[in-house]
């Protein structure tokens, strides 16, 4: 039986090929569409999961307000993990971690490496690691040991047995190598290659509650529930933070509460981090539960469309196979044998499509691991469920796509279809009709959608930032520099330099954050604000927009106690007249405002700005130096630029960025967005024409009488292609009015994400509709007009 079905799909599919190539091309889109994404998904929800009780293990956190200022950081104060690990019973195991950024040598081999952490000993009680030498229990027992991963240990010696070797920490610390293990999987929320003792940070000994800026992790007992865990958190903060607000910024925690304020510890499962946590300051570039919801849907929306070109051409058809029913049935072949046979075609003809789509995954995944900007594998050997995942949704795909077909066809009456009276159904076409609808109606979603995106990316591109990103490049470790005047003299006495700036921060880096309090009408309120450092020629290089007041000066003396703000801090304060307002950071050192810049957009159009102030060089270290140059000359000023380096630095890397690739970089989850709404768009269209090809194919094949005596009659051929494109554009107009509103809807919520956003303009749904339209026109036009042209004669002959 099985062999029968076999001869008989081979045939079918082979007797009407044009229509076998469209289903099957379609579905091998599809299919690939879905694997594609489905790789994506699977990699995404895996994070994390390596971790041997991984349900166990929470990363704790603060979030508080003050004033108008709101702040989510995924980290806590020193003291936090002793306190939990003798308070707490149900805690199991705590860790502290802090990342370094640190200049480590071997020799002649010198770099900055920025995936160092400095941990507790307890890490490995709570990470799970590979050890290819020494062991989880002494590595990180002594001071001045350092655990490294595979590729660091080949980097730095060319080989892997490098137990007992040393490194040197930032030039005067040797650091002995205790363990060598595996280099992190990629589905890690956070990557590290050196793992220090936490012992030997300075700041490890510090017990002020305010003082955050570790990443403190807990493993907690089995049956312990998060919501009890996290409402006794807050017993911490009445203990330890409120008697800290008071002792160090003289904040009453009880009055601050009634003001609305707020300030209380949090815990977020591991497993969460990565697509459900966008704090400042977090380890590694998370991913977004959103995007993960929207390509699936996407992936869902596509396979649908391919399995409604197969149910359309299976009906359209239909009238072509009447005759084999009708005999079939009459020689006794039962409704149930025939629509086995009709799904054997229909899962045959998918198990086909699925070969070609696993030949196109295997080509496209290198572009779509760059498009989505993540690296996508599909291992099928170590990973074998995956095949067997990817076989069956194309054989269920198959099953759902022939299943109308299968019981539409086998219900046809034998007599009448012997007798040549099939009637083909207001039913098959009000389903047609209904389907190419839906195809079309998915499509235009997803044009419209791209177009939204692509719109609110060229807001952020053309928006004013208040500083001018073009031509900046930023060196990193400025600190490090011996004479920072002289250095500065130098690069500023070559041709292509046009300023430069010492500053503690630059606008797309993540600022420090500070309590200001107001002095001149002893407001006893506090402020959250962001600082930076910065010298006088900070406006200058980075062209910051003044809206009133002046910068520093290096002649005037008394701006190292003057300082410059925001509008946002302007507004934040509630001052009305800036200039000469008296402010205090912290508890003391009262400062005047000099200066109000501009906003400066240095974050994720996501976000609010915050307010920010301005402080002058002499109130903290300077680890950046910014460089602005002329167009055109920055491969001289480089190769110049990294000379006086080699000359004012002992043995530190050169290591710089652009600004303006800093500022593309916040932005490049909605770049990765936008490039893969358009690239599904485009596929879910092409698919839709493959079903509309096919279709009025066979419209206009069924007409081809009336086409041949219409030409007869005088008829032209724009006119008999105007007839054909008529009942197929009433449909996708359709398609346009159900759509436009839904997908308004949906777009409207997704800018609602960014606080900076486009309008959501009328011309983005007419322009979707007017392509979808003009793409369906062109199709159908194309058969047509191959049908019109035919000699009339040959197709009044036709039967």
């Amino acid at each position: 039986m099985i062999w029968n079905n076999l001869k008989i799909a081979i045939r079918n599919l082979w007797r009407d090929k044009v229509f076998s190539l469209i289903n099957i091309s379609g579905l091998a889109i599809g299919l690939a569409c879905c694997i594609i994404i489905f790789l994506f998904v699977s990699n995404e929800l895996s994070y994390d999961k390596h971790h041997k009780d991984y349900q166990q293990i929470y990363r704790l956190g603060i979030e508080g307000k003050l004033g108008e200022t709101e702040m989510k950081g995924p980290f806590t104060a020193n003291p936090m993990a002793p306190a939990l690990l003798l308070e707490f019973p149900e805690v199991e195991e705590a860790v502290r971690m802090r990342r370094g950024n640190h200049i480590i040598q071997n020799q002649e081999n010198i770099f900055n490496e920025n995936r160092l952490f400095w941990v507790d000993s307890t890490f490995f009680n709570i990470f799970g690691a590979e050890f290819i030498f020494g062991n989880s229990d002494k590595a990180l027992s002594e001071s001045r040991q350092m655990v490294i991963t595979r590729s660091i240990a080949i980097k730095y010696f060319g080989h892997i047995d490098v137990l007992g070797k040393s490194l040197k920490l930032n030039q005067n610390q040797d650091y002995t190598i205790s363990a060598v293990i595996e280099d992190c999987p990629s589905n890690t929320h956070f990557h590290f290659e050196f793992l220090l003792p936490y012992f030997d940070l300075p700041s490890s000994r510090d017990n002020f509650w305010l003082n955050d800026g570790k990443y403190t992790y807990v493993k907690l007992k089995k049956g312990t529930r998060q919501a009890d865990f996290d409402q006794k958190l807050h017993t911490l903060v009445t203990k330890y933070v409120a008697p800290a607000l008071k002792r160090g910024l003289n904040i009453n925690y009880e009055d601050m509460v009634k003001d609305g304020n707020y300030y209380r510890f949090y815990s977020r499962p591991i497993t969460d981090i990565h697509l459900h946590s966008h704090s400042n300051f977090e380890l590694g570039n998370n991913g977004d539960i959103v995007n993960v919801s929207l390509f699936t849907i996407i992936a869902l929306m596509i396979l649908v469309i391919a399995c409604i070109n197969f149910t359309n051409l299976s009906t359209a058809k239909s009238s072509k196979r009447a005759k084999e029913i009708g005999v079939r049935k009459s020689l006794g072949s039962s409704k149930g044998r025939l629509i086995s046979q009709f799904l054997f075609e229909s899962v045959l003809l998918s198990l086909i499509a699925f070969t070609f789509a696993m030949i196109i995954v295997e080509f496209i995944l290198p572009f779509t691991s760059t498009l989505i900007g993540k690296e996508l594998i599909s291992d099928y050997i170590s990973n074998p469920q995956l095949f067997f995942i990817f076989l069956g949704i194309s054989i269920i795909t198959g099953l759902l796509s022939g299943t109308y077909a299968a019981f539409f066809l086998s219900s046809f009456k034998p007599a009448k279809v012997l007798k040549g009276d099939l009637s083909k159904g207001k039913n098959n076409l009000l389903l047609r009709k209904s389907l190419v609808i839906f195809q079309f109606s998915i499509s235009i979603f997803l044009f419209i959608a791209t177009f939204t995106v692509y719109k609110q990316m060229q807001y952020i591109q053309e928006k004013k930032l208040g500083f001018k990103k073009e031509n900046v490049l930023v060196l990193e470790n400025a600190d490090e520099i011996n004479d920072i005047d002289s250095f500065k003299e130098r690069i500023q006495s070559y041709p292509g330099v046009i300023n430069s700036t010492f500053a503690s921060a630059i606008p797309g880096e993540f600022l420090n954050g500070n309590i200001i309090g107001r002095k001149a009408d002893l407001d006893p309120n506090q402020y959250s604000f962001r600082r930076i450092s910065a010298d006088a020629d900070y406006k200058k290089t980075l062209q910051l927009e003044l809206v009133e007041g002046r910068f520093f000066k290096h002649e005037i003396a008394s701006d190292s106690s003057n300082v410059l703000i925001n509008e946002a801090g302007v507004k934040e304060l509630g001052l009305v007249n800036p200039i000469g307002e008296i402010i205090a950071r912290g508890v003391s050192r009262p400062l005047t405002i000099i200066g109000v810049v501009k906003d400066m957009h240095g974050d994720t159009f996501r976000n609010r700005i915050l307010p920010t102030i301005i402080l002058p060089e002499s109130m903290e270290s300077q680890s950046r130096l910014a460089i602005r140059y002329h167009a055109n000359s920055e491969k001289e000023i480089l190769s110049n630029i990294q000379k006086e380096w080699n000359n004012y630095t002992t043995g530190v890397p050169f290591k710089y960025y652009h600004l303006n690739q800093l500022i593309h970089d916040l932005h490049k989850e909605e770049y990765a967005t936008m490039r893969t709404f358009t690239v599904f768009a485009f596929l879910s269209i092409f698919i839709a024409i493959l079903g509309l090809l096919g279709l009025s194919s066979y419209a206009t094949e069924q007409r081809i009488k009336e086409i041949g005596i219409r030409k007869t009659l005088g008829s032209s051929v724009g006119g008999i292609i105007k007839l054909m494109n008529k009942d197929f554009l009433q449909w996708i107009l359709i398609s346009i009015a159900i759509t436009s509103p839904i997908a308004y809807y949906f777009m409207s919520k997704w800018l609602e994400n960014f606080v900076y956003r486009a309008s959501l303009d009328v011309w983005i749904f007419i322009a979707s509709g007017l392509l979808s339209i003009v793409i369906a026109a062109i199709t159908i036009s194309i058969q047509t007009w191959k049908a019109a042209n035919q000699n009339p004669v040959e197709s009044l002959r036709y039967e």
